[in-house]
């Protein structure tokens, strides 16, 4: 199959007529962005969809994609992965395929070698993307992948970047793996500021691993990650990860919702603050809708000293672990 993949791109370069008849322009309407379907295995074409066998005028090879035509029946992608039959742009103009006749994944399938470190228990092995998983399944490893494909239909609002990526294996050939926690996955973004660490985090090697129990967990402290990872699901908060330098090498913090989801730019100060007016302890900066200890100046200790591990952002002062907010008066350390 890989065989085929390479020669595919070979015979693309050395064509380059019928690829730049390959995706006619659109004809009900401008700048229309049709999606791909991609073929597994090997499809007919057909002049019509009546797709019947004494009227084929060709064939698709598999391992490729082709843009879905623009047409009235392509004019709408609702209740479209029922759809038996589509049309496709091909370099005989609109041609339509019977779905049934083979394998296929709609979206585009991305050709590109890359290194993947499987970090999970067992991966599953398909022959295909969304068939039933093979009896087969991989321990964590390092496997080559050769091309992947998006999870998500290209038609539906799905959140996520997971994809199907095509791997060789020795003993099965090659085959499909849908991995949810491998190495590669966890690139993080640069972060602005600074971040505070409240004493009770654990470290993780790679974000959702196991945490590292022969690590000890770090002190309080305002600390500057290497990079930012957030994992974003429907109908609940984000989950925000932030690599660190520690004595043991990088290592990945969690930073909760009881923590503020990430607090960044954080500055740390020495600052005397006197409250003159009742305050509140909150968790966390910001959000107001939380509760918190009520206090006044009466009934608490209303000032950190200089010298306190203190952080502020913007106009929010806080010790590790709580946060206040109210009217005082300062005087810089």
């Amino acid at each position: 199959m890989y065989i085929r993949l390479l020669t595919l791109m070979a015979a693309l370069l050395l064509m380059p007529t019928l690829s730049a008849h390959a995706e006619p322009a659109p004809t009900l309407g401008e700048e229309v962005h049709q999606p791909f379907v991609t073929v597994l295995s090997d499809f007919t074409i057909y002049p019509s969809a009546e797709t019947k066998p004494s009227e084929a005028i060709g064939a698709l090879g598999s391992m490729q994609s082709v843009r879905l035509a623009l047409n009235e029946d392509q004019s709408t992608w609702i209740g479209f992965s029922n759809k038996q039959k589509v049309a496709v742009e091909t370099w005989l103009g609109p041609a339509w395929l019977n779905l049934k006749e083979g394998s296929y994944k709609f979206g585009k399938l991305t050709v590109q070698e890359q290194t993947l470190t499987l970090l999970q228990e067992q991966t599953e092995l398909y022959q295909n993307p969304g068939t039933s998983p093979t009896a087969f399944t991989l321990a964590p490893q390092q496997v080559q992948a050769i091309a992947s494909i998006p999870v998500c239909d290209p038609y539906n609002a799905c959140g996520g970047n997971e994809r199907w990526y095509l791997i060789r294996t020795s003993w099965l050939g090659e085959q499909w793996i849908r991995p949810y926690h491998f190495a590669e996955r966890y690139v993080g973004t640069p972060v602005e500021g600074m971040i505070a660490l409240n004493g009770t985090m654990e470290l993780y090697q790679y974000p959702f691993d196991k945490p590292l129990s022969d690590e000890p967990k770090l002190v309080p402290q305002v600390v500057k990650p290497k990079a930012k990872y957030t994992q974003q699901a429907r109908m609940v908060p984000p989950s925000v990860w932030y690599q660190i330098e520690t004595p043991k090498g990088l290592r990945w913090a969690h930073q909760d919702q009881a923590y503020g989801l990430g607090m960044e730019r954080v500055e740390p100060v020495k600052q005397s603050i006197v409250m003159t007016t009742p305050f509140q302890f909150l968790q966390t900066p910001f959000f107001r809708q939380q509760r918190g200890h009520r206090a006044t100046p009466s009934n608490t200790a209303s000032s950190w000293q200089a010298g306190q591990l203190v952080f502020c952002a913007d106009r929010w002062c806080g010790e590790m672990g709580k946060s206040f907010h109210g009217s005082g008066t300062s005087d810089d350390g």
